[in-house]
């Protein structure tokens, strides 16, 4: 279950909606539940959360997008950084 708290925020002048986190969960509770919500044990959850992003890595080196259902899309990101010249 979701928690939320109202905020003022003085830029827009306005309460908003704050999301609030109930606790953080590690890798082997989520190996631990998804072993519970499908065929597959705890050691294999763990060893497919330690590959995956060793394997996505490389797919968006290669210049792959990925969509991974019911989690979010991923593209490669290219940061160009231009040198700046200051006048004086």
């Amino acid at each position: 279950m979701a928690f939320y708290s109202k905020r003022y925020v003085k830029l827009t002048e306005k309460w908003m909606s704050v999301s609030k986190t109930v606790s953080c969960y590690n890798a082997h509770r989520l190996a631990k539940d998804i072993e519970k919500e499908s065929t597959i044990s705890q050691t294999d959850a763990m060893a497919m959360q330690n590959a995956i992003p060793t394997v996505m890595t490389r797919y968006l080196a290669e210049g792959h997008s990925m969509k991974l259902d019911g989690i979010g899309s991923f593209i490669r990101v290219s940061l160009r950084i231009k040198k700046l010249e200051f006048r004086q």
